[in-house]
């Protein structure tokens, strides 16, 4: 039997994804902030999706939280690149 890859037709902020992180390990946003020298506002951005995670910031995300920064840019990429990304469909009204 062959198994059926499909590939979602969108995709989802690393903020996403970050503000399920906090929930889990019990930490505020701006307790991140604090832990990774960033301001809260640019948090605020990056889990609203109007900020990026740049390689830098996959940096300190990935010693808090353990999850290789290369996973974060792989996200944040998908994000920017994905034609039905959240973002996009944001941009041009769709919701």
């Amino acid at each position: 039997m062959k198994h059926r890859h499909s590939t979602p037709d969108y995709a989802v902020p690393p903020g996403w994804i970050l503000a399920e992180y906090l929930e889990v390990h019990g930490i505020s946003q701006v307790e991140l902030a604090q832990r990774c020298d960033l301001s809260p506002k640019l948090v605020r951005e990056i889990i609203g999706g109007s900020a990026a995670v740049n390689t830098e910031i996959a940096l300190r995300f990935e010693k808090i939280f353990g999850l290789d920064a290369s996973v974060w840019t792989g996200i944040e990429a998908a994000y920017r690149l994905h034609p039905g990304s959240v973002r996009q469909s944001r941009d041009q009204g769709g919701g």
